[in-house]
């Protein structure tokens, strides 16, 4: 027995999965406009910059632990290991701030890219 195509899409559009995905993915398209304003305001503006100095703060911090690493004053293992932490550390809140930044850019993409797959999965019933 075979079936039509529309059945088949009707059948794959019932599942729970499919249910969730596009309410996931309508949540996603929703979330576009606040991102839009987000950007162009002046107390995101502001915000960025405090985030940036953190950053730079951040980078300072690891170029002083690898200048402590390579000093010949650390002869123990202990101490080494604790400098190579706290470079990981720095490393690591660097990096972090710099996803706080491009997560507007993220979900306004992501935003637009649902909106889309939305659409095509309405259009398909």
């Amino acid at each position: 027995m075979s079936i039509s195509l529309d059945d088949f899409r009707s059948r794959v559009r019932e599942t729970p999965q499919a249910q969730a995905r596009i309410m996931e993915l309508k949540g996603m398209a929703q979330d576009v406009p606040r991102m839009v304003a987000l950007t162009g305001d002046t107390n995101w503006d502001y915000y960025l910059r405090h985030i940036e100095a953190q950053i730079k703060a951040a980078e300072r911090m690891v170029a002083i632990e690898k200048e402590k690493l390579s000093s010949p004053a650390i002869t123990l293992h202990e101490q080494m290991l604790l400098i190579k932490n706290r470079i990981t550390i720095w490393q690591s809140r660097a990096e972090t701030l710099r996803e706080v930044i491009a997560l507007p850019k993220y979900l306004r993409d992501q935003g637009e890219r649902a909106a889309k797959l939305v659409a095509e999965l309405e259009a398909s019933v």
